[in-house]
C-alpha cells in the first residue's frame, strides 16, 4: 500500500484528463507491481502498470526501458484503460480483466480474469479517497 501511494501525485496527473477514476488507477499499480516501478513480469510486462512493451509484439507501444519511467508508465496504463473501456463497452469487470489479458474477445473474463477482477475490487477501498481528492488538496 505505501508503495503504491508514493505515486499519487503522478496517478492524480495520469487520470486528470481521463474519466478513469484515481482509485482505479492506484488499485491497478497496486495489484500489478504493488508500487514497484522496476517490476517485470515473466510475461515481459514492465513497471507501475505492468505495461507490455514494444518487444513483446505491440509495435505502437513504448520500449520496455521507454516504461521505466513511471509517469510514461500510467500514462499508457490510461491510455489503455480508455481503449478497453470502449471495447468492452464500458463493462468494467470486461476491462478489468482484458487489461489483465484475461478475457477472451468479448471481454468476457476467463477464471483468471475473475480472480483479478475480485482483487481489484477488494483493494480499491485502499484507494477510494484519491477520487475525492479534490477535497483535501488545495488548487
Amino acid at each position: 500500500y505505501v508503495n503504491t501511494m508514493y505515486w499519487q501525485v503522478m496517478i492524480q496527473e495520469a487520470t486528470a484528463t481521463s474519466d478513469m477514476p484515481p482509485s482505479l488507477l492506484a488499485v491497478i499499480v497496486y495489484v500489478e507491481s504493488g508500487g514497484d516501478p522496476y517490476a517485470v513480469s515473466s510475461a515481459g510486462a514492465v513497471g507501475l502498470a505492468q505495461i507490455m512493451p514494444r518487444e513483446t509484439g505491440f509495435s505502437e507501444r513504448p520500449t520496455a526501458a521507454e516504461l521505466r519511467d513511471p509517469k510514461l508508465n500510467l500514462r499508457w496504463a490510461v491510455l489503455i484503460y480508455e481503449w478497453f473501456y470502449e471495447v468492452c463497452g464500458g463493462w468494467l469487470p470486461g476491462v478489468l480483466a482484458t487489461y489483465a489479458g484475461a478475457a477472451d474477445r468479448q471481454c468476457n473474463p476467463t477464471d483468471l480474469g475473475w480472480w483479478y477482477i475480485k482483487e481489484v475490487g477488494l483493494a480499491q477501498a485502499k484507494f477510494i479517497y484519491l477520487d475525492r481528492w479534490w477535497l483535501w488538496h488545495p488548487a
